[in-house]
């Protein structure tokens, strides 16, 4: 595919020049040119390798101060003068960005006193199910750092969409506020990215990949001033994390634990897929021990290189779980039936799978034309059950496999990823442009 090619030649590139100054001009032009979450990405992975790059932090500090966050930017300005303290442009930032705080803080509180409500539509990605999960989270998160409302409506671009609900989302999980869209189109006086109206805001995928306000990043929400921001466009919650400011309780909190925090607070199952999950529990699992192996195939042999290479590897993970104890059992999640065949050659009865929709070839079932809520169902019902396992091995590139870590505290070692886990994973694609 065109866009994987892209990602991956993009990613090549800044691997290419991350030890060296090219990866920070690389960063200066996408500021020049007006794109400053890949300016703030590519500047953030430039400094892992060369943290104390003063010109690093003096671009971080333009980037804040390009957004609108006074204090970032202050912070940003001091490091660099603290690493160079004959940078007088920066000195003269401070100074200059300083005389503004007081009356920036008194319009935003009066700001605030006017506008009671404040919102975050969070439409879908319309991708997989737990990649649609993760653009909500990093959402969330934007919501608990700037005070705004979440209403998530997944319309008909999403692959998990039922012709008897006009909200996809509503039909797996509880919402998350008690607003929805319609008390938008009521009220709602002004939107951002301006490609945005009362007009359009039951349409999807409007200038979503190209166009103005394309791949619009999360970080510039984090100081609008509208009645309504809407997110069609996935942003890292990795990648937000840093904009955390010192005042809020979430401040300095990792990544991996604001995943839980934000899933245990916001995402809850209806009551009938909680119900399906502890029926299976109860009738197939209860009273042994399981590692929950997930293993990608399908359309993962498109996007992940040497994909055979990475699921030979789970056999010598298998091997060392069960030398601690071999009467544990395996339960299998895969969208492979081809997987399904080898693990139950190799391990027989040990083995247990729900009776899922899976390929046997390299398209995805989630494009395979099959109803979109079956689909969604059956990924709920083997995820949760994952996460009641004793142990979990899976694949670091996939979302079902990083999701599940979310779902509660794993003990030391009994959470497992062959490959980096891609929630961390610094991603130069989505917003090049």
């Amino acid at each position: 595919m065109s866009g994987e090619k892209a990602e991956f030649h993009l990613n090549s590139l800044i691997l290419k020049y991350m030890n060296g100054v090219k990866s920070l001009d690389l960063a200066t032009n996408y500021y020049n040119k007006g794109n400053l979450a890949q300016a703030d990405l590519l500047c953030r992975a430039y400094l892992e390798n060369n943290p104390n790059d003063s010109t690093a932090y003096t671009l971080l500090g333009n980037i804040a101060d390009r957004i609108g966050l006074t204090a970032i930017a202050i912070k940003h300005f001091k490091k660099s003068l603290s690493l160079n303290p004959a940078d007088e442009n920066a000195q003269r930032n401070i100074n200059l960005l300083q005389d503004h705080v007081s009356a920036t803080a008194a319009a935003t509180e009066a700001d605030i006193n006017i506008r009671h409500n404040i919102y975050l539509l969070i439409k879908s990605w319309g991708y997989g199910f737990w990649s649609d999960i993760d653009h909500i989270l990093g959402q969330l998160l934007i919501c608990e750092i700037t005070g705004r409302i979440p209403i998530i409506h997944w319309g008909a671009n999403s692959l998990f969409a039922d012709i008897c609900s006009e909200n996809a989302f509503d039909l797996y999980f509880e919402p998350v506020s008690e607003f929805t869209i319609h008390d938008l189109l009521k009220s709602a006086d002004s939107f951002f990215p301006p490609k945005w109206n009362e007009q359009n805001l039951l349409k999807e995928d409007i200038n979503k990949w190209e166009g103005r306000y394309s791949k619009t990043s999360g970080i510039l929400s984090l100081n609008r001033k509208e009645a309504v921001i809407v997110s069609d466009f996935h942003t890292q919650l990795d990648s937000i994390v840093p904009w955390i400011q010192e005042d809020s309780e979430l401040y300095g909190i990792e990544s991996k634990e604001l995943y839980r925090k934000l899933y245990n607070k916001y995402i809850h199952l209806k009551p009938s897929a909680s119900k399906k999950i502890e029926s299976f529990w109860v009738s197939r699992m209860e009273g042994c021990r399981w590692i929950a192996v997930h293993v990608r195939g399908t359309d993962k042999e498109k996007e992940v290189k040497d994909l055979a290479g990475i699921n030979r590897e789970y056999f010598k993970h298998l091997e060392q779980i069960l030398k601690l104890d071999p009467e544990m059992k395996l339960f299998l999640l895969t969208d492979s039936s081809n997987v399904i065949d080898e693990y139950v050659q190799k391990y027989g009865s040990k083995v247990l799978f729900t009776e899922s929709l899976r390929n046997s070839d390299s398209t995805g079932v989630h494009y395979s034309g099959h109803p979109g809520r079956k689909v969604a169902e059956e990924v709920i019902v083997d995820t949760y059950l994952a996460a009641k396992c004793d142990y979990f091995l899976g694949n670091g590139g996939s979302n079902v496999s990083t999701t599940i870590e979310h779902l509660k505290e794993w003990g030391q070692d009994r959470y497992r990823l062959i490959g980096e886990n891609r929630l961390f994973k610094k991603n130069f694609f989505l917003h090049d442009r």
